[in-house]
């Protein structure tokens, strides 16, 4: 239900026991009712919550502030916070356990309220501007398990880090990153944490140009010291040698999804199983044999052209457990012969490889040459499966069938 248009008088005039049958009706999380995309439309509904003695507050679990705008060059401010009502409301909604907020300005305060719902499992702010932020906040929750702080500005003090060294049980976490000051970066030194398991950085223009806000991102990388899932998005400068002195991912990193960019700047990584390249085609550059860090990977996902066929056969040297390789051909051709010739050219290192999958970005021809499967099989004794596009075979006893559509997506 719509909250916006809805006057004080309206609110007044809902009794407690239609209160209860909106809640059902919107279901578990109560999205629409908690959904207030104005700092008005939300004290209506607390003054008209009040009046019902303040039992629909308990029902709410999922709140949303602002309005996500569908333009990524989305324009501050649509939610303006800024009355100490709001704390009062908020402070009673106790069974909170998801807020997001988008396209918003709300002071320190107001995070800080947030911070003491007991239930939260969830908090996602993204285009939202915070003014005098609170430096110590802790998370009263014990369940908080996802954050979310994208394009965050800080009035006053940056407290990014703040608030993630404050979610001491985070799961995954999702940000943008911003200088820290000299300040608040100085307590990543004694803090750690062993709970989250999956990363996203969304690197924006402008960002992490400076060298303190790139090393200020590798020691939070340090710190997260059960990471499992490394993604990196968006648009990231270069790290230089003097960025990556220390060891920057933690060694329980298995899964990584980003540049190889950034992956250069690892030192060692164990334990990295899966692997996927977002890079447009592969420079030789980028591809040093003696220091990226995947020999143990097992599966890798990459965009390539067809005349990254050095690259490649570097890159594929290095990867002696490799068991299944995806290939998108990003060239603007759709003749499969000429996609799976110049596969052919990128393994001369035999890579011990069981599944290959070959896409392009224009769909291929729906003939395809057997005979390039055969000597994908010569280069990789034991290959088992091969795709194209939606199209799967699988070898047996040396011959190739297609499978049919259901069978093929048991092999996924």
């Amino acid at each position: 239900m719509s909250t916006t248009k809805t006057t004080p008088a309206q609110w007044h005039d809902l009794p407690f026991e239609i209160w209860v049958e909106i809640c059902r009706f919107a279901g578990q999380s109560l999205t629409e009712l908690a959904q207030f995309q104005t700092v008005e439309s939300l004290q209506q509904a607390g003054e008209a919550w009040s009046e019902v003695g303040g039992r629909v507050y308990p029902l709410v679990k999922t709140l949303r502030l602002g309005l996500l705008r569908p333009t990524s060059d989305a324009m501050l401010l649509n939610f303006r916070c800024s009355t100490p009502n709001i704390i009062h409301y908020l402070d009673r909604m106790v069974n909170v356990e998801k807020v997001f907020m988008n396209d918003a300005a709300i002071g320190g305060d107001i995070l800080a309220s947030m911070a003491k719902f007991a239930k939260l499992q969830t908090l996602s702010l993204e285009w939202v501007t915070i003014t005098n932020a609170v430096k110590d906040m802790v998370f009263d929750s014990v369940d908080m398990q996802h954050l979310r702080l994208v394009d965050i500005k800080w009035d006053g003090h940056k407290g990014g880090g703040s608030v993630i060294r404050a979610c001491r049980g985070i799961r995954t976490l999702c940000m943008t990153w911003n200088d820290e000051g000299k300040e608040a970066g100085g307590d990543w030194d004694t803090w750690t944490n062993a709970s989250c398991r999956s990363l996203t950085v969304i690197g924006k223009a402008g960002t992490l140009l400076s060298k303190y806000e790139r090393q200020t991102l590798l020691a939070l990388l340090r710190k997260l010291e059960g990471l499992r899932e490394l993604h990196v998005e968006g648009v990231l400068p270069r790290f230089t040698e003097e960025d990556t002195r220390e060891r920057s991912f933690p060694e329980s990193v298995d899964k990584y999804v980003g540049p190889i960019e950034f992956l250069n700047v690892h030192r060692r990584l164990p334990k990295l199983k899966t692997v996927t390249l977002t890079n447009v085609g592969l420079s030789s550059n980028d591809v040093n044999e003696l220091t990226i860090q995947i020999q143990d990977v097992t599966d890798l996902k990459v965009n390539v052209f067809g005349s990254d066929k050095e690259t490649m056969c570097r890159l594929l040297s290095v990867m002696s457990r490799l068991r299944n390789l995806e290939v998108n051909f990003c060239d603007d051709v759709n003749d499969s012969d000429e996609s799976l010739k110049s596969l052919a050219d990128m393994l001369d290192f035999s890579p011990p490889l069981r599944s290959i999958y070959v896409t392009g970005d224009d769909l291929f021809e729906t003939t395809v040459n057997h005979n390039h499967f055969r000597t994908l099989k010569i280069l990789c004794p034991a290959l088992e499966v091969i795709g194209i596009d939606d199209r799967k075979w699988r070898n047996a006893r040396g011959l190739w069938s297609e499978l049919l559509p259901v069978t093929a997506h048991l092999l996924q």
